[in-house]
């Protein structure tokens, strides 16, 4: 008895799991994209989308969550990163990489997207000028840019093409002179 109860309950709750996650199937389904909500039971919530730089998708987050908040669910700034020093992209002798960003919020008023925070980071991350609360339908666009410095390895890349060009253009000389 006590095992036909234990199945019974362990049915009902994996109908019960399949009926709430069916909305999220639906919707990875449809667009590719993650849904990440960010918000504890019973919190009245809001929508707001990420794309760009970071864990981009569909946000369930608190009603009355700040921008900087967002930013950091979503992974950014990269921080080790954004000063070119430890990241994956590094190595040994060749320039340093430089990670430029842009941050947008963007928000629906009156049919027109507009521009409500626009920031940008080079080098290393900084506080954001403004740090406003979310509303529903919000859009935060994180664009970034890796660009290199010059290293001493690039130089000596440089510097190793010149010489066997150099090389090159003198033999070439050499046997139109007939010479060996």
């Amino acid at each position: 008895m006590v095992r036909i109860l234990a199945v019974l309950f362990l049915g009902l709750g994996l109908c019960v799991n399949t009926a709430s996650g069916q909305a999220f199937d639906l919707f990875q389904e449809a667009t590719g994209g993650a849904y990440i909500k960010f918000a504890e039971p019973g919190d009245i919530t809001i929508r707001v989308s990420v794309w760009g730089g970071v864990n981009t998708g569909l946000y369930e987050v608190t009603q009355g969550m700040h921008l900087s908040t967002l930013l950091t669910i979503a992974g950014g700034p990269p921080i080790g990163e954004i000063s070119g020093r430890g990241g994956n992209q590094q190595r040994f002798g060749y320039g340093d990489f430089i990670n430029e960003m842009t941050i947008k919020l963007m928000r629906e008023e009156q049919g027109q997207w507009a521009t409500i925070v626009e920031a940008q980071m080079e080098g290393e991350a900084n506080p954001l000028p403004e740090d406003p609360v979310l509303q529903e339908g919000d859009l935060l666009i994180v664009e970034t840019q890796s660009r290199r410095t010059f290293g001493w390895r690039d130089g000596l890349e440089i510097l190793g093409s010149v010489g066997a060009t150099v090389f090159l253009i003198d033999r070439l000389i050499e046997f139109a002179r007939g010479g060996e």
